[in-house]
């Protein structure tokens, strides 16, 4: 004869009650999984989106960088034709311009960190692999403009280093 115990009959309601809700257990447990396993994958999609958008930032800048260098060059040779002068806060635009566009060309050439203060930016940067032959190309066009630039603010110099005030 089996003598069941108080111990053993509350054991034995756990294991009924078990057996009452086993789908209901079954199905949350799945549930709470694959929530989980969602987490997981849109942190990691998150993770490339934040990529992306940083790629798109700096390709971006670079169509703005190249604009007002464009508008600030045109600018100082049109003060100078005219009447001689030099706007300084003109050159200082396009030196930091220049260094601008410089960085993001290695970056987007090369890879590394994006630091983007103004929009609170900071993130890895991957070479663009699939487009090197055209980054090759921008390179070899930005490079005699670079050097350009450069000659013009070493002229821009030697004239304010010769020029008395008034």
């Amino acid at each position: 004869m089996n003598k069941t115990t108080f111990k053993d009959k509350k054991v034995i309601g756990y294991f009924e009650l078990l057996k009452k809700y086993l789908g209901t257990i079954l199905t949350l447990t799945l549930f709470v999984l694959f929530v989980f396993v969602v987490g997981i994958y849109n942190y990691k999609n998150n993770v490339k989106l934040n990529d992306n958008s940083s790629l798109l930032n700096l390709i971006g800048q670079q169509k703005t960088l190249s604009q007002q260098l464009s508008k600030d060059i045109l600018l100082i040779y049109q003060d100078y034709s005219s009447n001689e002068n030099i706007n300084s806060s003109l050159f200082s635009a396009v030196e930091r311009n220049k260094k601008f566009f410089d960085n993001n060309l290695k970056l987007l050439k090369s890879g590394g960190i994006y630091d983007n203060d103004e929009l609170n930016i900071k993130s890895e940067i991957s070479p663009l692999s699939t487009y090197q032959i055209e980054l090759n190309n921008i390179v070899s066009a930005w490079s005699p403009l670079s050097n350009q630039i450069d000659s013009l603010s070493k002229a821009y110099k030697q004239i304010l280093a010769t020029k008395t005030p008034l």
